[in-house]
C-alpha cells in the first residue's frame, strides 16, 4: 500500500500530536515481529527499546504510545536521556529532530516564543492534561550545539501560566 513516508508519518505525529499515527506505527513496528500488529504487542516493543538504551526500568512505563497519559510514566531524568540518545543515533537524528514542532515556525509550537531568540531555535514536543504540562525537546545555540530538556508540571497552576514559564526557561537556554 502506498503511504507516506516514515519520517512524514512520524512528523505528522509529533507535530500536531496526532494520538492516531501514533497508535498505527505502534500497531506497525508490532507486525515486524508478529502478524497482525497490536498496540500492546508494539508497546513491548517500546517498552524493551527503552530498556535497551540504559533507562533504568523503574524510571518508565509505557502502556499507551499516545505521549502523555494517564496509564504512562515516565521521569523527566528519562525522557531526557532519551532525547541524548536521538541526538547519539546518526541514522535517525535529523528524521527525528526536524518531526519536532519549532518554536514560532509550526506544529504546537506555531504561536509560542515569537519574536524571541528562541524563535526557529527551539524544537520540542509539547503535551498537556488537566493538571500537567509538558515539553521536551532542543534549545539550539548560536556555537551551533543544541541542548536537550525536558520541563515536566504536575499540579493546579494555571495551565497557561506554565506554558509561559516553560517558555522563558527554553528562550534562557536559547540565551
Amino acid at each position: 500500500v502506498e503511504s507516506k513516508s516514515i519520517e512524514m508519518a512520524v512528523a505528522d505525529m509529533n507535530k500536531f500530536s496526532n494520538n492516531y499515527v501514533a497508535e498505527m506505527l505502534t500497531k506497525a513496528v508490532a507486525a515486524i515481529y508478529a502478524v497482525p500488529g497490536s498496540i500492546p504487542k508494539g508497546m513491548v516493543y517500546l517498552n524493551s527499546y527503552m530498556k535497551s538504551i540504559g533507562i533504568d526500568e523503574t524510571q518508565y512505563f509505557l502502556k499507551n504510545p499516545s505521549g502523555l497519559t494517564r496509564e504512562n510514566k515516565i521521569t523527566g531524568n528519562a525522557m531526557w536521556k532519551l532525547l541524548i540518545e536521538m541526538q547519539k543515533q546518526f541514522r535517525v537524528q535529523s528524521e527525528f529532530l526536524s518531526s519536532l514542532p519549532i518554536a514560532g515556525i509550526d506544529g504546537t509550537l506555531k504561536n509560542r516564543m515569537k519574536g524571541t531568540p528562541a524563535e526557529g531555535m527551539v524544537r520540542a514536543k509539547t503535551g498537556s492534561l488537566t493538571g500537567v504540562v509538558s515539553m521536551a525537546g532542543y534549545a539550539g545555540r548560536k556555537d551551533g550545539s543544541a541542548i536537550p530538556f525536558v520541563f515536566i508540571y504536575n499540579g493546579s497552576a494555571d495551565e497557561s501560566g506554565v506554558r509561559s514559564f516553560f517558555d522563558k526557561m527554553a528562550i534562557a537556554l536559547v540565551e
